[in-house]
């Protein structure tokens, strides 16, 4: 399935909920019928996000672990260390299916004129006070949550240096490119065992101001 972790074929019958007509409906390769199918994937996914309900209240934080492993390799920026061969399993902590239930929700209330920040205060804050209420097994009013969401469109794509520096969000391209860059710098001789963001910041930042 296109924009797929790498493991996700490893998965794929395990509790899949769409056909293989309704799947290349979705990815635009089977347009007969396609009214028809879609009417039932709204169904059948409303049924997959009540199974995710229960399964959000109720599964234990050993399981939690297991079906999140990897997450320890994500860093605060957003990129990802690399783990060695025997740890790979798809991208770390399943982040792009969480991506993309977390997208599909915003699509969603926006389309019913919800604006993300609205989105984020009162689906995401609760989610985050939720789990780490569970977590400790204590009651949710106990837990805090201070989210400060602010949306922008930019009118093109930026650079992926630009995105350093204004804290936005990279992609795995993104941080391969300026790793690239760094790398190739006169003044840098070798990347190995170094702090990739510090050089970043010497190299590419300060001599880009």
């Amino acid at each position: 399935m296109s924009d797929q972790p790498p493991e996700a074929e490893k998965y794929k019958n395990a509790g899949q909920f769409l056909s293989d007509k309704e799947e290349q409906c979705l990815l635009g390769v089977d347009t007969e019928r396609e009214s028809q199918r879609h009417y039932r994937i709204r169904h059948k996914t409303l049924g997959a996000l009540a199974d995710l309900f229960t399964v959000g209240a109720n599964l234990n934080n050993k399981n939690a672990k297991k079906l999140f492993k990897g997450a320890g390799n994500i860093t605060t920026d957003g990129t990802t260390r690399n783990p060695p061969d025997s740890e790979r399993d798809g991208l770390p902590g399943r982040e792009p299916e969480l991506s993309a239930i977390i997208a599909l929700g915003c699509r969603g209330y926006k389309a019913n004129d919800i604006d993300p920040e609205e989105f984020v205060s009162s689906v995401v804050k609760n989610g985050i006070e939720k789990g780490i209420a569970d977590y400790k097994q204590i009651s949710p009013g106990r837990v805090s949550v201070d989210l400060d969401t602010s949306v922008t469109v930019h009118e093109s794509d930026l650079d992926a240096l630009e995105k350093w520096k204004r804290n936005i969000r990279l992609t795995q391209e993104d941080m391969q490119e300026l790793i690239s860059r760094v790398s190739n710098h006169p003044d840098v001789d070798d990347i190995n065992d170094k702090d990739i963001n510090e050089l970043i910041d010497e190299h590419l930042v300060e001599s880009d101001e």
